[in-house]
């Protein structure tokens, strides 16, 4: 193995334990922590250790009339625990990902996503039963490493530099799963 291939199994090893920081006032948990397909799916945990909740996002059908495939939730997203009520806000496509942080402190805008930005936040129902407590998964994918071998001070937050993510959730009561949130970022 040459010292090209360590670099990069050290950046795979490195994404694939730490969790981005959005996820940081959460106690997220690796769903794959040993495979690797240019993505690491992190379950969204409340730091009082309940494992289920509601999330919390702008319906993009309400933001964009012209959309009509299955509903998708927008940014900012937030965990509201069952076990504890908290609300734990997690992501905002105008703060993380490739492109938020590739651009701060620029005075770029570095998000081409809609985006909510005021108003009430919907909890996503199941669309076989209705009921909004889920497992929630959090998938970031990581298919541009290469960037990072341009500028390797980004290196120790590679975990950040995600260029998409999706949010997929299982019905606690039916087990139906589905994806709430996709979001390109880079």
């Amino acid at each position: 193995m040459d010292e090209y291939d360590r670099w990069v199994g050290a950046l795979h090893h490195h994404v694939r334990t730490v969790p981005p920081t959005c996820l940081g006032d959460l106690k997220p948990e690796a769903a794959n922590p040993v495979e690797w397909d240019d993505g690491v799916k992190w379950r969204l945990r409340c730091a009082c250790g309940g494992q289920y909740g509601k999330l919390l996002g702008y319906s993009l059908a309400d933001l964009n009339p012209e959309y009509t495939g299955d509903p998708l939730y927008v940014s900012p997203l937030a965990f509201l625990c069952a076990s504890c009520d908290a609300v734990i806000e997690f992501f905002d496509s105008k703060e993380h990902g490739y492109d938020a942080e590739i651009t701060k402190g620029t005075g770029a805008v570095g998000d081409c996503n809609v985006r909510g930005e005021s108003g009430i936040r919907m909890t996503a129902p199941c669309l076989s039963c209705g009921a909004t407590v889920f497992d929630l998964q959090m998938r970031c994918s990581h298919a541009h490493l290469d960037l990072i071998e341009d500028e390797p001070e980004l290196a120790s937050r590679v975990q950040d530099y995600f260029d998409w993510m999706m949010c997929t959730r299982t019905c606690q009561q039916c087990q139906q799963s589905s994806m709430l949130v996709s979001f390109e970022l880079a």
